[in-house]
């Protein structure tokens, strides 16, 4: 990525009105340096982690069958290889609970063996955090902690979820132009308020240092929290 122009690399856009903007001999140089990973079913793009060696992906439909929120539904978790962006294990998850399903749309991994997940319960309007750990090739799950209402209002049924990531004793959960700082316990510490007039579409996070992909097109916030 260093070797892309921030400002250029915009106009790789697929929009029509950007075009013109950016000649082939420029797309082709740009696409040397660019490695290309196999089909993932990334949903909003939002459930991706990175240790030393490994990209990891929660992999999920988006949208469920027949426009279910949530269910009974499997997900796969995968495990890339940085050095050829090639996949090298894939688990299968489903978590259940009595008569219901947690589906997550918003997860984060924090190194090899474990991913924290987020589920919206809009029957008792409150979000859950789920933790998951590798062991013996297996992932086993708990339940870290439940939010007693939603963290901002918004309409009945929904999940405005728009970044998740955990970082250390920290997780950083994004909706529109807020980001909300807790403890991996759950514990709730403050808020932060961007005011660029754009929605957050990713989010990541390494030690006191975030990065908020904003909507639109491809540009990021980063400073230290």
């Amino acid at each position: 990525m260093k070797k892309l122009n921030k400002y250029q690399a915009q106009y790789l856009s697929p929009r029509s009105y950007l075009y013109k903007k950016l000649s082939f001999g420029k797309f082709k140089s740009y696409s040397q340096n660019v490695k290309v990973s196999p089909y993932l079913r990334l949903g909003h793009g939002q459930s991706l982690g990175a240790s030393s060696k490994y990209i990891y992906v929660l992999a999920n439909e988006n949208k469920l069958p027949g426009g279910a929120s949530n269910g009974f539904y499997s997900e796969e978790i995968l495990q890339l290889k940085k050095s050829g962006l090639t996949i090298n294990k894939v688990w299968s998850i489903r978590v259940d609970v009595g008569s219901s399903g947690r589906y997550f749309y918003n997860a984060a991994f924090a190194g090899d063996n474990t991913m924290y997940g987020v589920f919206h319960n809009a029957a008792f309007g409150r979000y859950e955090f789920w933790r998951l750990n590798l062991v013996n090739n297996r992932w086993q799950v708990s339940q870290v902690t439940v939010t007693q209402s939603h963290f901002v209002k918004q309409q009945a049924g929904s999940s405005p979820v728009q970044g998740f990531s955990v970082s250390g004793s920290n997780m950083y959960l994004a909706f529109n132009n807020l980001i909300f700082k807790l403890q991996t316990d759950g514990t709730y510490q403050k808020t932060w308020k961007h005011v660029s007039n754009r929605e957050i579409e990713g989010l990541a996070s390494d030690g006191s240092q975030l990065y908020a992909q904003l909507a639109q097109r491809g540009e990021i916030l980063s400073g230290r929290w």
